[in-house]
């Protein structure tokens, strides 16, 4: 039998040249690899960090919405029996309102259309307080006949179907953002 050839020097050589090339590839494959997914979770993360944030936006309409709901309950309770437990919803509203606003603009953005739409819809809000307001301190300085009439007039129910309108506006305009976003997320998987 013939002893086992040795490989020649240049050959084996070259076959760690080969191998120490295929590694680099594969290597720089990896690195490829790695950027591209970190790429995408970062934008993943971004998704879902808008997301959220556009979810707690739609909680803020609805809320100013029942809290003006609930401060109008109040409010015709106490026009009607003159009795101060009827004001607990008011007032509870009352409470809850400056927080729900603020959140309101702060979820808009800056220089923006939407903030434009936010602090008008905040200025009717305001007015509907004030018409709140006033009424009942109508009818605790004995002038329950004004306070009605304020109740009842135009611009009661002009501040009150003006500030609904726009909440709802709102509310749609940032449903629709989220499904857009939703959407886009369902699209980048």
């Amino acid at each position: 039998m013939k002893p086992p050839t040795r490989a020649h020097p240049i050959d084996t050589s070259l076959r760690t040249e080969g191998i120490k090339r295929l590694l680099l590839i594969v290597l720089a494959g990896l690195i490829l690899l790695t950027g591209f997914l970190v790429h995408r979770v970062g934008t993943t993360m971004g998704r879902m960090e808008r997301q959220e944030a556009i979810n707690g936006k739609l909680i803020l309409p609805e809320s100013i919405l029942q809290d003006l709901l609930s401060a109008e309950t109040g409010q015709r309770g106490f026009l009607l029996t003159q009795g101060d437990p009827y004001l607990v919803p008011y007032k509870n509203a009352i409470n809850s309102l400056p927080n729900h606003r603020e959140g309101l603009l702060a979820f808009s953005a800056p220089d923006s259309v939407e903030r434009d739409r936010v602090l008008r819809l905040d200025k009717l809000i305001g007015l509907k307080l004030t018409e709140l307001k006033t009424s009942l301190e109508l009818v605790r300085e004995g002038r329950r006949d004004e306070a009605l009439q304020l109740v009842q007039g135009d611009l009661g129910r002009l501040v009150h179907h003006s500030t609904i309108l726009e909440m709802n506006v709102e509310s749609y305009r940032r449903r629709t953002a989220q499904q857009e976003l939703s959407d886009a997320t369902k699209k980048g998987r």
